[in-house]
């Protein structure tokens, strides 16, 4: 499957930004908490790391992010759904389309948009090396580490005693052990095992990869930095705090020197993302020696601002209401279609399906009727215009476009293409306006372009020429019925006429059917259409139309518009008669529909 960089860039990007306000907001609540034991700090961060992997969240009017105007991920797709085609006076389909003046009210030279985006194409590039590069040095340090560990002695259940480390640390992901260095003091290991225990118990091995991870995704922004080296600090720190709380002594100065001699002369790895080392000693130690066991009335005040700092940083922004039309009273349809409201992506495809054909067939006053239709593949986010907040959005699909002389005997196509395309839109903060409109080289280039052109899950159906066809011919025969006022019954009755005339040879319908091959093939355009005249004469017709060739053939019609054929007991051609095969349809849906009330 095609991966699309810049998609995942912006997306992860954005979770930057909004991970950074929550850094920003969490400094603030530690400046609060720095009286409070530091597991409340360390539970802060851990909202933080949600919103920097976590890519959704629920709304809250308590979010902070209802302070800042920043973009935040929601769990939505883009706009990838066509429902169906807004229709206009005499239900015929709107033709809207932005104008000239708003598409070009703030356009840069060419040049300058162009470099604009060459320069922010690039970014993904160097965002992948830092990741790369860091996830490099993340697997080299584990590996240089569990190579010094690699000769070393069991001291009793997960513990062990090595030589070559320089201070105590937690190593390993489903099976953590707990390592001393061989000159730690007997007299200290209590305390110090504790420590290690209490990481172990907390699954803060697992934490800090995940930390790791998120520093590696976020390393373009600089408070992510800072929130890594914070979170450890306060997980050292809270460690330290619970293994003074159970002690029954006052170990606060021999802790203090153990890892003060710990550290002298050692050099310590920084960000190694598998294992606990002593970290910033200098903090430990006077945190160490500050430490006082808290108050029931404080820690109950620091458990209060934790659960407002979790419900105001873990949530999103309540969605704004998008302003409706309806309510407008006072503005006209003309003029809201003129500023560009409610311009959304179908209508603007469509508008220019019809602009690319157009110029192709060149439209005229001898065609009566002008139909197009987009049956969507895929929806692509190709990311942001930087400096402008607009979204490049592309659509992937099969675009129909036909023109039609309209008549009471019948509509006749007169012109009209079937092609993949891939149309990009930029969204504005008022709809959308086209960017690019693509089609595939005719010929040996036609498969190459699209294989080339389309994500790899949206090519075979690409390529596909009969998936979508008859549903997008059966679309644009109901608005040109509409659009003529033509009288269905009349054009199927004689359709259906036309095709029992011969051959006077065989008494097979589907001999009739393959004489008869074009009007048997308008019957299935007319789609909705001729199932409701087929279905009204199974019902009201006489004895002779309903057991004849005619009703065969209305039986055949049928099943392949509906497509059930094989779904239900008897197919069109098992029946002996179309009456037949009608019945067992209806008892088929009657069922059908008992089932489901149950």
């Amino acid at each position: 499957m095609e991966i699309n960089l810049y998609f995942i860039f912006t997306r992860i990007f954005q979770m930057g930004i909004t991970g950074s306000i929550m850094i920003a907001a969490v400094l603030l609540l530690r400046v609060l908490l720095c009286k409070a034991p530091r597991r409340y700090a360390y539970m802060l961060w851990g909202i933080v790391l949600f919103r920097l992997l976590c890519p959704i969240s629920w709304p809250s009017v308590f979010s902070v992010l209802n302070l800042v105007d920043t973009p935040v991920l929601e769990n939505r797709q883009a706009d990838d759904s066509f429902p169906e085609e807004r229709m206009g006076e005499n239900n015929s389909p709107e033709k809207i389309i932005l104008p000239k003046e708003n598409m070009t009210k703030k356009a840069e030279p060419y040049s300058v948009q162009k470099f604009r985006l060459d320069v922010t194409f690039i970014l993904p590039d160097i965002w992948l090396a830092g990741v790369f590069t860091l996830v490099c040095y993340g697997i080299f340090s584990a590996l240089k580490l569990r190579w010094s560990i690699r000769c070393c002695m069991r001291l009793r259940d997960n513990i062990y005693v090595a030589d070559y480390i320089a201070s105590p640390f937690v190593f390993g992901l489903f099976h953590p052990r707990i390592y001393l260095p061989s000159s730690l003091r007997q007299e200290e290991w209590e305390y110090i095992i504790l420590h290690e225990q209490r990481h172990i118990a907390r699954k803060d091995y697992l934490i800090k990869i995940l930390s790791f991870f998120a520093l590696c995704l976020h390393w373009v922004h600089p408070l992510v930095w800072l929130a890594f080296v914070l979170s450890v600090k306060d997980m050292e720190m809270s460690c330290d705090e619970a293994v003074m709380g159970k002690m029954n002594r006052d170990i606060r100065e021999e802790y203090a020197n153990s890892l003060l001699q710990l550290a002298v002369g050692k050099s310590r790895i920084f960000g190694l993302p598998l294992a606990f080392t002593e970290g910033d000693v200098k903090s430990r130690i006077k945190h160490i020696m500050n430490y006082k066991k808290q108050t029931a009335s404080a820690s109950i005040l620091a458990a209060v601002v934790c659960v407002i700092g979790l419900i105001s940083l873990a949530t999103n922004p309540m969605a704004e209401q998008e302003p409706s039309m309806k309510e407008d009273k006072a503005v006209s349809e003309t003029q809201k279609k003129e500023a560009g409201f409610g311009i959304n992506a179908e209508t603007v495809i469509e508008n220019a399906i019809m602009e690319q054909n157009d110029s192709v067939y060149a439209y005229s006053d001898e065609y009566d009727f002008a139909c197009c239709n987009f049956v969507n593949l895929e929806t692509v986010s190709d990311g942001f215009i930087a400096g402008s907040g607009e979204e490049i959005i592309t659509y992937y699909g099969w675009a129909y476009y036909g023109e039609y002389q309209l008549s009471q005997d019948g509509i006749v196509e007169v012109g009209g293409s079937h092609l993949p395309v891939a149309v990009t839109l930029i969204k504005e903060k008022h709809g959308y306006r086209l960017k690019e409109y693509w089609e595939p080289r005719d010929g040996s280039y036609f498969v190459e372009d699209v294989k080339k052109k389309f994500p790899a899950s949206a090519a075979k159906d690409g390529i596909d020429s009969q998936k979508f066809v008859l549903q997008q011919i059966q679309d644009c025969y109901a608005k040109a019925v509409t659009f003529g006022k033509l009288d269905t019954d009349k054009i199927l009755k004689r359709l259906l006429d036309e095709i029992c005339t011969g051959p006077n040879y065989s008494s097979n319908p589907y001999d009739y059917i393959r004489a008869h091959d074009r009007e048997y093939q308008e019957l299935g355009y007319y789609g909705s259409n001729t199932l409701e005249y087929c279905m009204q004469r199974f019902q009201d017709g006489d004895e002779e139309e309903k057991t004849g060739l005619k009703g065969h053939i209305m039986a055949q019609i049928c099943e392949d518009i509906l497509g059930i054929k094989g779904k239900i007991p008897v197919s069109a051609e098992s029946a002996s008669t179309g009456l037949e095969w009608y019945e067992a349809f209806d008892a088929y849906i009657a069922n059908k529909i008992n089932s489901e009330s149950y």
